[in-house]
This record gives structure tokens, C-alpha cells and sequence, in this order.
């Protein structure tokens, strides 16, 4: 685990508060190994002056025996892997500004099969938009014939 946490001595006490969370999932696989680094960046502002920032970074390593999950192995990783890895990272930042900082920032739970079809249901609409735009270009191809 790495992780990095920043906050300015003096916070603004009142004003327009908006929030920013980058999570990114790699997938890595040697033989039956699954290797998934969660990195998270979360940075907070008031008036347009950073407040928070911190920056965590975890690894987990899976070792499988079935074959289905081994040929998945991104998704895997994306789904199941980050599910697992997720909930530590989420309590290790509750954990340090909890400590450090005016009150605790949970990061709320997420499921992220559920985001992996949502991903999978918008690629499928574009896939058949994509579809009936090629058939109206086959429609009009074949007027102009």
C-alpha cells in the first residue's frame, strides 16, 4: 500500500464545496496469478482552493484454480478484485482524515459488477446504433442504385 495525504493549514470556513474521486483498476495475470493495484485520487475544494487532497494505491494478488476465471482475468480483476480491495482503501481514508483533518471522509460503497454492466449496456446501445446507422447508409446506398 502507498498512500499520500495533503491538507492546507488554514481551511475556508464557509463557501462552495465540490469533491473529485479518480479510481482507476489494473489488471495484471503471470500463470495463476491475478494481480489487481487500485489507485484512488480524491481532492476536495472550497471557493476554488483545495482543501483535501490524498492519493491511495493498494495491491492484491489472486491466486486461481478455475480455468473460466483465469481466461477473464480483466474482468476479473475490474469486477471481484476491485470489490475485495476497495472497502480497505475506503477505511484507510476514513481512518487518516479522521485524525487529520475537520471530520472522517467515507467514500461511500460501490459495487462494481454493477458499473460493469451499466459500461456493458451503454457499449450495447452503441453497438446498435451503430447498427441502424449502417443500415440507413445500406438503405440509401441502395436507393441511389
Amino acid at each position: 500500500m502507498e498512500s499520500s495525504f495533503s491538507r492546507p493549514y488554514k481551511l475556508p470556513a464557509e463557501g462552495s464545496h465540490t469533491a473529485n474521486v479518480d479510481i482507476d483498476v489494473a489488471v495484471s495475470r503471470a500463470e495463476k496469478i491475478i494481480g489487481v493495484r487500485m489507485t484512488i485520487i480524491f481532492t476536495q475544494h472550497c471557493n476554488s482552493v483545495e482543501q483535501v487532497r490524498f492519493k491511495v494505491e493498494m495491491f492484491g494478488k489472486f491466486e486461481c484454480f478455475e480455468a473460466a476465471i483465469l481466461e477473464n482475468y480483466e474482468r476479473f480483476g475490474k469486477t471481484e478484485g476491485a470489490e475485495i480491495i476497495y472497502p480497505y482503501i475506503r477505511e484507510h481514508i476514513a481512518n487518516i482524515t479522521s485524525k487529520s483533518y475537520e471530520r472522517a471522509i467515507v467514500l461511500p460503497p460501490l459495487i462494481f459488477r454493477v458499473a460493469e454492466r451499466n459500461e456493458q449496456s451503454a457499449n450495447a446501445l452503441d453497438a446498435s446504433e451503430a447498427s441502424s446507422e449502417i443500415s440507413e447508409i445500406d438503405k440509401k446506398s441502395a436507393e441511389s442504385k
